[in-house]
C-alpha cells in the first residue's frame, strides 16, 4: 500500500527511470552491432515516439548514461 502511494506521488520520477532504462537497453543492443548510423537512427525514432506520447522534447544523456529530461 505504501509503495503504491509512493509511486503515485513520484510518477514523473518513475517515468524518467523507465525511460532511462529503455534508452540504455536500445543503446546496448545497437552498440553490439557496431553500427553507429543505425544506433542514431533507432534512438531518434524512439525519442520521437516518446515525445508524441509523453511530451518530452529534449533528452540529454550524461557520461554515465543517466537521462536528463526537459519538458517544453
Amino acid at each position: 500500500m505504501q509503495l503504491e502511494r509512493w509511486l503515485e506521488e513520484r510518477e514523473d520520477v518513475v517515468r524518467a527511470l523507465t525511460l532511462q532504462r529503455e534508452i540504455i537497453k536500445i543503446l546496448k543492443e545497437l552498440e553490439n552491432q557496431k553500427n553507429i548510423e543505425k544506433m542514431q537512427e533507432s534512438l531518434c525514432i524512439y525519442l520521437r515516439k516518446l515525445y508524441e506520447k509523453d511530451g518530452y522534447s529534449t533528452f540529454v544523456l550524461d557520461k554515465n548514461g543517466t537521462i536528463v529530461c526537459f519538458c517544453l
